[in-house]
Formats: structure tokens, sequence, C-alpha cells
């Protein structure tokens, strides 16, 4: 997938209500074969319709609000992996008129890895929850612990597991040290 977009862009007024999404945002989508993220799709809906987990959301609400109060930005690295890729990116929020924000996903690096059934969004899911960490990636096992996603997959012994759990985020320890918010 070399012709995904290094880039891409989106509008939340100060209700966190999506405003617009770019043309790189919907070749990004349509790439990783999500159609529930297209225009119509997203605009007119709240950001948090398509956040994942209560921690996660909790800290985005938490990072929105002081750029707005500070007039400041934000640079909130994360990976955005799909089952045969990693990508490392960088999240830099901007501050606009009337407390809106733009949210710029900047692709820093991404790299071919062998598939994990465990983040195809076409796969058939059980009712068992698994934790992603929304920063790093990694999975939480039951004992507690957060493992990368391919040795996670293998300790939890996933590989052909038909349903596979349904992945909800949060954040491991490290990454909400790293976030200054914990």
């Amino acid at each position: 997938m070399t012709d995904e977009p290094s880039i891409a862009t989106y509008r939340i007024d100060a209700d966190d209500v999506i405003q617009d999404v770019d043309a790189e945002w919907l070749q990004f989508a349509e790439l990783n074969d999500t159609p529930g993220l297209s225009r119509e799709a997203v605009v007119g809906r709240s950001l948090w319709d398509f956040i994942a987990g209560a921690e996660a959301e909790h800290i985005f609400k938490q990072i929105f609000e002081r750029c707005r109060e500070r007039s400041s930005g934000a640079r909130v690295p994360f990976r955005c992996d799909s089952p045969t890729r990693t990508r490392r990116m960088i999240l830099a929020i901007e501050p606009r008129p009337e407390r809106s924000l733009e949210a710029t996903s900047i692709l820093l690096a991404a790299e071919e890895r062998d598939y994990v059934g465990l983040l195809d969004v076409k796969a058939e899911r059980s009712d068992t929850i698994l934790y992603s960490c929304s920063w790093c990636r990694r999975i939480q096992l039951p004992d507690g612990e957060w493992r990368e996603m391919e040795p996670g997959v293998r300790a939890l012994d996933l590989f052909g597991e038909d349903p596979l759990p349904r992945l909800s985020h949060g954040i491991c320890g490290d990454c909400e040290v790293r976030t200054a918010l914990g």
C-alpha cells in the first residue's frame, strides 16, 4: 500500500462534532476498506462515535480541552495499524476559531508485516473484549501485562480463532505516563 497518504486531516467544532474531512482522509479510509469512515458517514457526527474505549475518549477530551483553553497545539504519537501494516504516526492538533480544532494525522513510518486477523475490521467477532492501547497498539493479556500485537496474539493463542475477540481501546501504563495525564 505504497500510495497511501502520509497526512490526513479532519476538523471538529466546539462540541467535537466532525465538520469536515480532507481528500487524504477519504483516500486512507478507502485504501483500508473502511466505508464507515466516508465523508457521508462521519461529517455531522460526534468524534466520540468513532473512538472505542472510555480511557481513550477521556484522555483525548483532556488533550482537546487543553488545546482550546491554552490556544496552543498538541502533538500526540500513536499507532494506526492494519492487518498487514504497522504505522507510527503523530496527531497534530491545532486550535481554530470558535473553539474548533483541526487534527492532522502525519505518517512517520510504515512497515509491512504478516497478516494479523485481530486487526481485520471484517473479521467475525465474539462477545469477548480484548483491550488494545490506543497509542502503541499493544494488547492487554488477562494477567494485566501489555504486549506488542504479534507476541500478544501468540500468547493468547488467537491464530485461527473464530470468532476473534472484539477490540476496545485503552491505554497501557507506559503510554499513560508519556501522555503526562496519569
